[in-house]
């Protein structure tokens, strides 16, 4: 996630922010690899009624919140 909001960043934010193309180039070239594990990993997710609906709201929950506060501290740092 944080890869996406970089090589978005460095696309859509001003020039100053990655002037050389780095973070675009070499943001886009590491998505590949971390989307392909993604993709393999999803299928080995258990069924929603083999997972305890209770831990996996939680765990929801601590992802979601944790992913807030980097969206957060990442547009506040500039």
């Amino acid at each position: 996630m944080v890869l996406a909001l970089l090589v978005l960043e460095s696309r859509l934010g001003p020039v100053s922010n990655d002037p050389h193309g780095y973070t675009l180039v070499f943001g886009s070239l590491l998505l590949v690899p971390t989307s392909i594990v993604g993709a393999l990993a999803l299928p080995f997710v258990p069924p929603r009624h083999k997972r305890p609906a209770r831990i996996f709201a939680a765990i929801a929950a601590v992802l979601w919140v944790v992913a807030a506060l980097l969206l957060a501290g990442f547009a506040l740092g500039g």
